[in-house]
This record gives structure tokens, C-alpha cells and sequence, in this order.
């Protein structure tokens, strides 16, 4: 019996659900052929201060006011997290990159996680 492939990441136009806090939201991901995923997303490339921590509300603010729900984004998962959250490379609707955004604004700082291998 052959064994599924292992899907290591996808792509596919997003509508955001929530905001969790400065680089999590929750997502409506279209996979195409009618599927739909519903997931947490990390934002890859930027680590923002947890919202329990000073910036942290500020940073979640920030990320709410680009990304309002209902808000539509390209997503390129990378890989799933250690929280099982998708690790993506976020665009906006406008063309610009989310982790870009959230770091020129001075909300996060640039994080390795770009060119980590797959889980």
C-alpha cells in the first residue's frame, strides 16, 4: 500500500479571521478544489513581543490595524511550529510583505526563521 506524501507546505489566498497577538492570526486559507483550511499562522521572518510583555499590546495593535478580519493575504507556509501554528511568508493584498511591514514599523525584530528546513 503506498503511503500519502508528506505536504510540506501550500499556498493560497487567506481571509483573516483574528488577530492573536504581534505575528499570530487566525486564517480562512482557500487550498483550492474546494478545500478549505482553517489554521493558526505565524508570520514568518519577524519575531514581535508576546502580548503579555511591554510592546506586546502595542505590536497585536499594530498587526490588528494591517490586518483587520476579513482582510485578504497571499500565504506561503513554510512549516508548522513547535505550537503547531503554520510558519508563512504573509503578502497583503497590496503587494507588501507582512514580516517587512511589522519590522520597518519597528513592532519586531527580523527572525532566521526564513530558510529553516521544513518540519
Amino acid at each position: 500500500m503506498l503511503k500519502p506524501p508528506k505536504v510540506r507546505s501550500w499556498q493560497g489566498k487567506g481571509i483573516i479571521i483574528s488577530v492573536a497577538d504581534g505575528d499570530t492570526m487566525h486564517a480562512g486559507i482557500d487550498l483550492g478544489f474546494g478545500i478549505e483550511l482553517h489554521t493558526k499562522l505565524r508570520v514568518a521572518g519577524v519575531q514581535a513581543p508576546e502580548l503579555a510583555t511591554i510592546g506586546g499590546s502595542d505590536a497585536t495593535q499594530f498587526l490588528a490595524a494591517l490586518c483587520p478580519p476579513g482582510s485578504v493575504v497571499m500565504v506561503n507556509s513554510k512549516r508548522l511550529d513547535k505550537y503547531g501554528r503554520a510558519e508563512a511568508v504573509i503578502t497583503l493584498e497590496d503587494g507588501r510583505d507582512l514580516a517587512t511591514e511589522i519590522i520597518n514599523s519597528g513592532h519586531g525584530i527580523p527572525a532566521d526563521d526564513r530558510t529553516k528546513p521544513p518540519v
